[in-house]
């Protein structure tokens, strides 16, 4: 599940990066259609739910609440922005200067928003982690597979014996 969500941030990165470009030039050679644009910014506000949608699935699947109070916080923070920007752009607020989240030309917006989401998939990675009682319950089986020890004991084909006595 962690693998998928770390898929989908970089997937979600590299094609918002790409629609924008497209995104982009439209606006410098006018001389593409206008539809063309607006399938773009579409495609834009699409990919940020979908960042969204991924950052809360990995809040939600957190190892501890520290985990989950990070990535849900730098998710709903690079989600807003990008909202922010989107409603700034419309119309809908006034202009406050706060860049596109991974599209803008800005170096240390770039590099403040990767941060974050390095955090978030670190968060990710956590999740992912077999936990502690997990561990345990793998290491109490009794019989290992034949691959694992290469011959079978007595006492492992009669299911008697200690705990850990096919162990390696």
């Amino acid at each position: 599940m962690a693998w998928f969500s770390i898929v989908q941030i970089a997937l979600l990165c590299l094609s918002c990066w790409m629609v924008f470009k497209s995104v982009m030039q439209c606006f410098v050679n006018r001389g593409r259609p206008l539809w063309m644009g607006l399938v773009g910014a579409l495609a834009v506000v699409v990919l940020f739910l979908l960042f969204l949608y991924a950052g809360m699935r990995i809040a939600r699947s957190a190892a501890d609440s520290f985990g989950a109070m990070v990535a849900g916080g730098f998710t709903v923070m690079i989600a807003f922005q990008a909202f922010l920007n989107i409603a700034m752009v419309v119309g809908w607020f006034p202009v406050v200067g706060k860049p596109l989240p991974f599209v803008s030309s800005g170096g240390s917006s770039l590099i403040a928003t990767l941060a974050m989401v390095g955090l978030i998939l670190s968060v990710s990675k956590e999740a992912a982690a077999p936990t502690i009682y997990e561990r345990r319950r793998a290491d109490l089986r009794v019989v290992r597979a034949a691959s694992d020890t290469g011959h079978t004991t007595a006492s492992a084909r009669s299911g008697r014996g200690r705990a850990g006595a096919n162990r390696r």
